[in-house]
């Protein structure tokens, strides 16, 4: 790619994209959404998808309003496995030098990604929750990208405007998720980038220092 200004003490180099759309996956985000919805309102949903799709949609988006950025951030490391695959190895590539986190918004997908990071480094929980709840004041005033997934998709009106903060909460949530799943390595692993992840990411992040978000290199006046 073409070269990139240097930031505070890094050198110019080659810039190399690494795309991961791993909301693409519209159905596998709604069926992970509908495993987590309560048993009556899931029995609900499976009646309704056998008579009228409309209604389907619906309840499913009024779970992902009513489940907000925790029922999102976990929902999606259920779906995009081969998106999620090329940006953990992307992150663990020792070639990869200093690496920009990004996503429409830069706080959920990249909100995500920068936690299983921060996992990985062994930074302490409380760290985590709280660079995490930070995205919120960082983002305050800047305007929305638009629509969450899969909106234009299925055609269905939904509040997205649950979802624009980032509470401390759902990240408490997503830790609690991963370790659930066994911790960051066996997650890593379920998502096809090997059950080393973390020593990777730290050999390779320990070269080019910690990966920055682009909420977070904007806060600090850099350009990406």
């Amino acid at each position: 790619g073409a070269g990139t200004p240097a930031g505070p003490g890094l050198a110019p180099g080659p810039v190399r994209r690494v795309h991961a759309p791993v909301l693409e996956d519209v159905d596998g985000f709604f069926a992970a959404v509908e495993r987590r919805m309560d048993p009556p309102t899931r029995l609900r949903a499976l009646g309704a998808r056998l008579v009228d799709g409309a209604a389907y949609n619906r309840i499913l988006y009024a779970a992902v309003e009513k489940g907000g950025n925790a029922l999102l951030n976990c929902a999606m490391l259920e779906c995009g496995a081969g998106a999620w695959r090329r940006a953990l190895l992307a992150l663990a590539d020792p070639g990869s030098g200093v690496v920009l986190l990004h996503c429409a918004r830069g706080k959920d997908r990249t909100g995500v990604a920068s936690a299983l990071v921060q996992l990985a480094a062994m930074e302490p929980r409380a760290s985590i929750v709280r660079a995490y709840a930070a995205s919120a004041r960082i983002l305050a005033g800047r305007p929305d990208p638009g629509p969450g997934p899969g909106r234009e998709a299925r055609g269905d009106a939904v509040d997205w405007s649950s979802l624009r903060g980032s509470p401390a909460e759902a990240m408490e949530r997503l830790l609690d998720y991963v370790e659930g799943r066994g911790g960051v390595d066996a997650l890593a692993a379920d998502l096809g980038a090997g059950p080393d992840w973390s020593a990777r990411v730290r050999a390779a992040r320990g070269a080019a220092g910690r990966p920055v978000s682009a909420p977070e290199a904007a806060f600090r006046g850099e350009s990406p």
